[in-house]
This record gives C-alpha cells, structure tokens and sequence, in this order.
C-alpha cells in the first residue's frame, strides 16, 4: 500500500534528504498504470537493480570533483546561447520511456550539431517503437529498451509530424514522403566512468540513462532526490541533461508529462538508483531531408572524378553525388550559375550527399 504523503515526508524529514513530494497525475495512478510506466524490458547482460545501483554508488564515490576536464556545473536547458532541451512529453499509458529517452537525447544532438537551440526538432518515438520495435515483438506493454532504440536510430527515424504518436497501440503508417524525412545517429557508445560522463555532457551535450524506480519516486515534485521508502516498480528510461558538482545530482527529463516533478524534469543525486551506471552518447547526427529555399556560397573539387563539393548557407559543405560524369556536369554548372546569380535551391540533401536539385 502506497504511503500518505504525511508519512512520506516524515520519512524525507528523519533521513536527512532535500526533496519536495506531492500529490501529481503519476503519483495518483493506480498500481497497474505505475508499473506499466516501468515495465520496460532489462535484458539479461544489463546487470540486475541491486547490482546497478551498486555500482552507480561506487561511482559516485570513486569520481572526484577535482577531475580536469569538465565544468562545475552544466545545464543544457540554461545555456548561453539558449535552450538545446526540446519540451517535456508523456508517453501516457503505454511502456515508451526508452523511445521517448532516445528521442530526446538524438534531439539535443541536433540542436547542438546545428547550433541553433531554437531548432524546431521533434522525432516520432512513434516510428521507433510501432515499427522498428514491433518487428522485434515490442509494444505498449513493453519488450523492447533503451540501446535498441538507439540502434534503430542508426537506420533513420521521421520526424513526429510524419508519424505521431498515440498513447494505445498503433500501426506504422508512415507518412507519403518519409523517405526524405529520415534523422540518422552515426553511433552511440556507453559510457561508465562518472568523470567521463560528466566531460561529455559538458562538451558534447545530453545522454540517455536508464534507472531503477522506487515507490516514492511517483510523489516527486522538487529537490534532489534520494530514495528514501517504496517498493521496487521497474525501470525507467531518461535523458541527462546536466548535472552539478557542489550539489552533487544530476539533471534528468522525465517523460511523465509537465505535472511530475519540476515542470517534467528531476534533479536525482549520484549514484541513485543505478542513474549513473552506465550512461549512452549519441557520436553524431545525420538527415536526409529537402533544403529548400537554400543559397550556394562556394564551390570545392579536387582532381580526381567526381568528387565536388559546395557550401549550403546555414548546412554548410556537401558533396554532389558521385554519379555519371553527365550528372555531376550538370549539377556543377546548375549551382554555379544559382551562386553567381544569387538564386535560391531546393536540394535533396542525403546524409550530406546532394542527390536531386532545382534552382529558382
């Protein structure tokens, strides 16, 4: 039986922690939709909670703050440049965590590889978990996680507005033209060494972790959390987005929807419920995508067949495709002329290959 929220902070009050419960759309879910929300698959390499959690403590203890390398502190919500953090969602009552962790951290990715924090990026957790998850037996219920996601990020995944998502089982109906839509992750890595964690979220940006979830953990609503009391749930997929040394927690993005937590968000201490385990970094991002209304600003080649580049305002370098001698004439002279003459393209950039244009 759940705790009263009375009891609850009683129980943060006597062991010293610093956050804040209270009674929020998770916290007053029945048992069955909680642990739905934490029923996503933890295959068998990973190691079990209690182990995980071990080491994440050993982590926190081995990591030192007078590690050189990174920051004191990293907020990549609060940068000087602006917010490279897309908006909080909520899987609702579906096991999505991991698509939705995944998606939020190949995000900031893009957001940072373009500079550009107002960049209008949102990907289809949709596509990822109705199509690519299904194919391995995925669904609202579960039976998929986080490197999986990640994995299937490598073969291309549509932005929301192609496939949107609904929070009940759906079919993959991709949209008409999502072969021009595609966000491509050239990698990822896993990372389990705090200080490393740490360097690269303040050099690279966010990454994706995984947590066990505790009963209490439902009533967040502010502060740095500990566990403190509650059964064991499941996991929980998320996205790091900072952290801070002289306080010592992590910054985290929920996907529990606005009304959890600090606006969606959560700051959890290191070391905490296996947060800091491992942790996974997306190594760079790719799209194939139309760039349209686009203005050529130089022209490379080398001698060597079919191999020239130009300069896309605001895209920068890309390579036309290296096709028929015919081709690659034709192309030339059409972006030489739309940049001798100021003229606007529409390009099919693919991964950073030019494959189709039309100069206005």
């Amino acid at each position: 039986m759940a705790l009263s929220l009375i009891d609850l902070e009683s129980i943060i009050r006597v062991s010293g922690a610093s956050w804040t419960p209270g009674a929020n759309p998770i916290s007053r879910l029945g048992e069955n939709e909680k642990r739905l929300r934490t029923s996503g698959l933890v295959p068998a390499p990973l190691p079990a909670p209690d182990n995980r959690e071990e080491v994440a403590r050993f982590q926190a203890q081995s990591a030192t703050s007078g590690a050189i390398g990174y920051p004191a502190a990293i907020d990549w919500r609060n940068m000087p440049a602006g917010n490279f953090v897309t908006s909080v969602k909520d899987e609702g009552m579906c096991c999505a965590c991991y698509v939705f962790a995944a998606a939020a951290t190949v995000e900031s990715a893009t957001r940072i590889a373009r500079g550009n924090p107002n960049l209008p990026v949102d990907y289809s957790e949709a596509h990822l978990l109705f199509c690519y998850g299904r194919q391995a037996g995925a669904s609202c219920s579960g039976g998929w996680w986080l490197v999986e996601a990640l994995n299937a990020f490598k073969n291309g995944v549509v932005d929301e507005d192609c496939l949107p998502y609904s929070t009940a089982n759906q079919t993959c109906t991709l949209c008409g033209d999502w072969q021009t839509r595609l966000t491509y992750i050239t990698g990822w890595h896993e990372i389990t060494s705090a200080s490393a964690m740490k360097e690269w979220i303040a050099t690279r940006g966010p990454v994706a972790s995984w947590m066990s979830v505790y009963g209490d953990f439902f009533s967040y609503m502010g502060g740095v959390y500990r566990r403190v009391n509650g059964t064991h749930y499941g996991g929980l997929s998320v996205t790091i987005v900072g952290y801070n040394e002289a306080e010592k927690y992590w910054i985290a993005k929920n996907c529990w929807g606005t009304g959890w937590g600090e606006a969606g968000f959560f700051r959890i201490a290191y070391g905490e419920c296996g947060i800091d385990a491992a942790m996974y970094a997306v190594e760079g991002v790719e799209e194939t995508a139309w760039r349209r209304g686009v203005k050529i600003q130089g022209a490379w080649s080398i001698d060597q067949d079919r191999n020239v580049w130009v300069y896309v305002d605001q895209w920068g370098w890309r390579r036309l495709a290296p096709g028929s001698d015919t081709t690659t004439l034709t192309m030339t002279a059409q972006l030489s002329a739309a940049r001798a003459g100021q003229r606007t393209v529409n390009l099919l950039d693919d991964r950073g290959v030019i494959t189709q244009l039309y100069v206005y």
